[in-house]
């Protein structure tokens, strides 16, 4: 078989080696895309997998967040309700609050702030309600222990005077303090008293508001994870000292 291009003549023995190897690159150029195009694919699914169990990670590390700061307000709540049982053991029931509760020991703990790059999934899943919570929460628990913090300072000012004005006053040991001033010291110690009580107070009825809240928060935060990244998210079951229960 013989064709002709113009007026040159190629025999078969020509044509079909050059048809073969043009054919050939073109099969091997649409293999080339074709296993570009599988292993984007693959790169992308990869990703899009690594992505995801960030993601998830991410997730686990805010519950975590949240946890702690349920922790946090919890511990302090005993702490506070502790200090006012060794009051009415040892007699000193109908001392005023401030007297009951010293010092809080230690430093008030650090609330994490959660970002909100942390909570955007529950934006797609419809849960914006939540994401609120979870924020205010957050924000709620972190003003009570900048108000514990506050009072510590208040109350160990409290003790400074005390001591300073011994002649008046008296002091009793452990987590009771009583004492009996007059003159200058006493409007000084009435107003000191007035400040100290109104703050215990505050925090008080924040942790009994918020104790609970956040722990409501808590387990839907968890239940919203676990519903939108599956096995990804690592299992961890949460427990309720206060109440027993486990979520």
């Amino acid at each position: 078989m013989e064709i002709f291009v113009g007026d040159l003549r190629v025999t078969e023995d020509i044509w079909v080696p050059i048809a073969a190897t043009l054919l050939g690159g073109m099969l091997a150029l649409l293999g080339s895309f074709g296993a570009m195009w599988w292993s984007n694919r693959f790169a992308l699914r990869t990703r899009e997998a690594e992505l995801e169990r960030l993601q998830a990670e991410r997730a686990f590390g805010t519950l975590f967040k949240l946890l702690h700061a349920h922790n946090a307000a919890a511990n302090l709540d005993q702490q506070i309700s502790e200090m006012f049982l060794d009051a009415a053991q040892n007699g000193a029931e109908g001392m005023d609050p401030w007297a009951k509760v010293m010092e809080l020991v230690g430093a008030p703990d650090e609330i994490q702030s959660i970002d909100p790059s942390e909570t955007a999934f529950l934006i797609h899943m419809k849960k914006s309600d939540l994401l609120n919570d979870i924020h205010l929460i957050q924000m709620r628990i972190a003003n009570i222990m900048g108000s514990v913090e506050k009072y510590s300072s208040l109350r160990a000012e409290m003790q400074t005077f005390l001591s300073a004005n011994m002649v008046e006053g008296n002091i009793e040991g452990g987590t009771q303090m009583q004492a009996a001033f007059h003159g200058g010291a006493a409007v000084q110690a009435e107003l000191m008293t007035a400040r100290l009580n109104n703050l215990l107070g505050q925090i008080i009825e924040k942790l009994d508001e918020d104790i609970p809240i956040s722990w409501d928060i808590l387990c839907k935060f968890k239940d919203a994870a676990i519903l939108r990244y599956g096995k990804l998210f690592p299992e961890f079951e949460l427990r309720n000292d206060a109440t027993g229960k486990k979520d």
